[in-house]
């Protein structure tokens, strides 16, 4: 299997919910070891707040879990849309489980500091595996 043909998977977590850190991990499709990641959105349902540091989305690993993507929130309002592809640098690296030496990705919800903290999305990964 290569890129030319990838295995093409979307993860969904609905309502997430900012205001406190939530970790996911992800295995991979079988026979599958290397990903890039096509999609990192966040359909946002109730405004962020940023008093102090900006809520995230990081994919990654244990040890570095912004390794692959880093999706910052800032202050979004609700019924607002944010996408990695419209933020240079959000997308870091593509995903090679054996180089990396894991067996597993996680993606990570980071609450954001300060004042009262808020945020509620719908979280939406894509990734193509080979």
């Amino acid at each position: 299997m290569s890129y030319s043909n990838p295995t093409e998977r979307s993860y969904i977590w609905p309502a997430q919910n900012f205001t406190s850190a939530i970790t996911r991990h992800i295995k991979p499709p079988v026979r599958c070891t290397r990903g890039v990641i096509t999609d990192l959105h966040v359909s946002v349902t109730t405004l962020f707040t940023a008093v102090t540091t900006q809520g995230f989305v990081n994919v990654g690993i244990a040890g570095d879990t912004s390794k692959y993507a880093s999706l910052g929130m800032g202050t979004a309002a609700a019924n607002t849309a944010y996408n990695a592809r419209d933020f240079a640098g959000a997308i870091k690296s593509d995903i090679d489980l054996v180089r990396d030496g894991v067996s597993s990705i996680q993606i990570e919800t980071v609450a954001p500091t300060g004042g009262a903290p808020a945020g509620v999305g719908d979280v939406n990964l894509g990734i193509a595996w080979s």
